[in-house]
């Protein structure tokens, strides 16, 4: 493995990355390691290396975030180790979740953005039950986040897993900020609260608690309806229906244009 990280590597070398890779994002690639359990979390090694030197920021601002937070927390992947020699290596080794991203899951394994019938069937079919256990333990890990000073940055179900006993826990921490530091990240579309100019100081994304809890808001619309408010409009459509206030009607935006599950009365 250390030889992908640290090395030169051919087109097809790429490919071969691509496809088996567990996960990739702005901030890295994720990688199965040999033992099934684990996996690691490293630059993306075709990246301009001025994009890479904001990669290796971000992957440090994630380990120190991880020494920050309770180890064992329930709602958190754990971090089994790291390496950062200082210069250009730095790579962090995270428990595997077997059951994959949150998203994912809503919509019955689809890893891209056209899930078949048969898999938005599987999606519709998980439980009240269990989307409401979602819904707390997102609320659950993001309120251990911000008590102890750590704003997310980028709440979503992407950046959500499950454990092999489907409980939720809370991933990619390298945008965050910790104790009042600058966020390095910015929510996508669905998830951002629109900031006015007086919030955005130079130099910081204006993320903070409040942003967090509108993320929060959107990602609780994700679990129930399994897609993200105003899908599947494109991001800049999404950004100006709510800089115009407009979201969602909760009482149509179910199945069917059904009211969402947990806002029907109970009785």
């Amino acid at each position: 493995m250390d030889k992908i990280w640290r090395e030169g590597f051919t087109k097809d070398e790429m490919f071969e990355l691509l496809l088996s890779r567990v996960g990739i994002g702005q901030t890295g690639l994720v990688m199965a390691e040999p033992d099934g359990n684990s996996v690691r979390k490293a630059p993306i090694p075709w990246h301009s290396d001025n994009y890479q030197v904001f990669e290796l920021k971000q992957l440090r601002r994630e380990i120190e975030i991880y020494h920050a937070l309770p180890s064992e927390h329930p709602r958190l992947v754990r971090l089994l180790s790291y390496t950062d020699d200082g210069q250009r290596d730095v790579s962090l080794i995270l428990e595997r979740m077997p059951q994959g991203r949150l998203d994912e899951y809503l919509v019955g394994g689809c890893n891209h953005t056209k899930p078949s019938e048969e898999q938005l069937a599987r999606g519709r079919a998980i439980p009240l039950r269990q989307r409401c256990s979602w819904a707390l333990e997102m609320a659950d890990g993001l309120a251990m986040l911000h008590a102890h000073e750590v704003v997310h940055g980028d709440f979503k179900p992407e950046n959500m897993v499950l454990d092999s006993r489907f409980r939720l826990r809370l991933i990619d921490f390298s945008g965050s900020s910790l104790r009042g530091s600058p966020a390095l990240t910015l929510e996508s579309a669905p998830y951002y609260m629109p900031r006015t100019a007086d919030a955005r100081i130079v130099g910081d994304m204006g993320c903070s608690v409040t942003t967090d809890l509108f993320a929060l808001g959107s990602s609780l619309f994700h679990v129930e309806v399994g897609f993200a408010p105003w899908h599947p409009l494109r991001h800049r459509d999404v950004e100006e229906r709510y800089e115009r206030g407009e979201f969602p009607d909760l009482q149509t935006a179910g199945l069917d244009g059904a009211a969402l599950p947990l806002t029907r009365s109970r009785r």
